[in-house]
């Protein structure tokens, strides 16, 4: 049986002011899909920065199927027929790309274990490819379960859409208590106590591997439930969190484990909420909370996770936590103050103030923080320094500000050669460049026997010449003949 979520108010205190539920019962599928999306922090899509730029379009075509109300996604993308090597490529891209996707969008929590890529020509003429992805639930969603033929599968729309209104309405709860706590700490501190304080590890059903696990008073979570609610939750909460599978000892024997890691200030911290259940009801530990990375003898990490940089070495609480005031003046003239929370002998963090094209101007210590204090922080676009060649000749050189185009100079001439324009071809400035021209030779008679050419005479005499030798040679061979 689930716990309540007053256990948590009781014993840590928390006077939470719950804002009117919003109807979800009401909602169609796309739009509870749309609400329960989260806007994953920059700095937290560790693995969508992996994928190359056709990945990241399968990533954001498989987003938008579910957004689109597809509770198995049926993701489908077309495109002209290539090679055999070509169409496994691709199909091996939406693959990559769908397995990012499932460690970043934890929020889509029905999503099960079974995926079936594939792809085929199209008829009449199949000279066009269609790559199909179907993700299906978790078993328990479904009346019936086919794990091959997909046609036969039956889901139950009742129980998803249950859940849904469930897992929404808990999620708002949580936010409105969480928008009321002065820094990141506290945020995921009450979401690691949350989920621990309301649940108790046990299998059930395939649910139990799902974020609806720890979410859904009828469900029961397993270590993939505990550390996905944390994720998701977070997200909502605008907190920088990634998840991580692999192998852990937990004193008896090596297992499989899901857990998490958090980025507070400069550094990452592992958290393993699973792990801080206690054995006694209502117990919160600390054990694995914003902890170093553990040797890889106590837990090893598999080929699908990424262990992102810097990682701490040092337990947070072993540490204070300064407050640092910055005080923001944006490109347009904007005036804005954030505050930052900062671990003593910690760096500022700039990451997710940087703006593409400006460099950023601070004022104030910003380094080996030791104390609460302020910072101002500017912005100046950058520029760059833009040359246009023809060959070693320099013909023009100017500093543009980021993305201005670069104005060409007047067009060279080649005696012999047709100006085709300039390599690379011109955009806008987002870092030095050199153009050069680029040229191609005008096969003209006048051009090809250049009869003021010492060289091309020579050449030309030869080839008389060589042509009246033969002739001669057959004339010769042809009187021969005839005598």
């Amino acid at each position: 049986m689930k716990k309540i979520i007053t256990i948590l108010i009781l014993i840590l205190g928390f006077q939470v002011k719950v804002s009117a539920q919003t109807n979800y019962e009401s909602y169609t599928l796309p739009q509870l899909m749309a609400e329960i999306k989260n806007d994953i922090p920059a700095e937290a899509q560790l693995y969508y920065k992996e994928l190359n730029e056709n990945q990241k379009m399968h990533y954001n075509g498989i987003l938008q199927s579910y957004l689109d109300g597809n509770l198995e996604c049926n993701y489908v993308y077309t495109e002209p027929r290539g090679s055999l090597e070509e169409m496994e490529q691709q199909r091996s891209d939406i693959i990559k790309a769908y397995k990012a996707f499932l460690y970043e969008h934890k929020e889509f929590f029905f999503i099960g274990l079974h995926y079936k890529p594939g792809y085929k020509t199209l008829e009449p003429f199949h000279e066009t490819v269609e790559y199909t992805l179907n993700l299906a639930m978790a078993e328990d969603y479904y009346t019936i379960f086919d794990e091959e033929e997909i046609s036969n599968r039956v889901i139950d729309t009742e129980k998803v859409k249950s859940h849904f209104v469930e897992i929404l309405n808990k999620r708002d709860q949580i936010y409105t208590y969480i928008s009321t706590l002065s820094n990141d700490y506290e945020k995921i501190k009450y979401i690691h106590d949350y989920l621990i304080l309301n649940n108790e590890y046990h299998k059930t059903n395939s649910i139990s591997h799902t974020p609806a696990g720890a979410l859904v008073d009828t469900e029961t979570p397993v270590c993939e439930a505990y550390s996905e609610a944390f994720q998701m939750l977070a997200h909502h909460n605008n907190l920088i969190v990634a998840y991580a599978t692999g192998s852990a000892d937990n004193g008896d024997k090596i297992e499989l484990h899901a857990w998490n890691h958090v980025k507070l200030g400069t550094y990452w911290y592992l958290i393993d909420v699973t792990w801080d259940e206690g054995l006694l009801e209502h117990e919160v530990r600390d054990n694995y909370f914003l902890i170093p990375r553990p040797s890889n003898t106590v837990r090893s990490y598999d080929e699908k996770s990424i262990i992102p940089e810097p990682f701490t070495t040092e337990k947070y609480g072993s540490k204070p936590v300064y407050t640092i005031n910055i005080n923001i003046t944006e490109p347009d003239g904007e005036v804005r103050e954030e505050n930052q929370y900062v671990l003593s002998g910690d760096d500022v963090s700039f990451v997710l103030l940087e703006k593409e094209g400006y460099d950023i101007n601070v004022t104030g210590n910003y380094e080996n923080i030791s104390n609460n204090g302020s910072i101002t922080v500017t912005y100046t676009i950058k520029t760059f320094t833009i040359r246009f060649f023809n060959g070693y000749e320099l013909l023009k050189s100017e500093t543009l500000e980021y993305n201005e185009t670069p104005e060409a100079p007047e067009n060279p001439t080649k005696e012999k050669y047709v100006f085709k324009g300039w390599s690379p071809e011109i955009k806008p400035a987002n870092a030095n460049q050199d153009y050069e021209a680029v040229w191609e030779f005008e096969p003209t008679f006048d051009n090809i026997f250049d009869l003021d050419n010492p060289v091309m005479m020579i050449i030309i005499i030869s080839a008389v010449g060589v042509v009246g030798l033969v002739i001669l040679t057959i004339l010769f061979k042809a009187l021969f003949k005839k005598r």
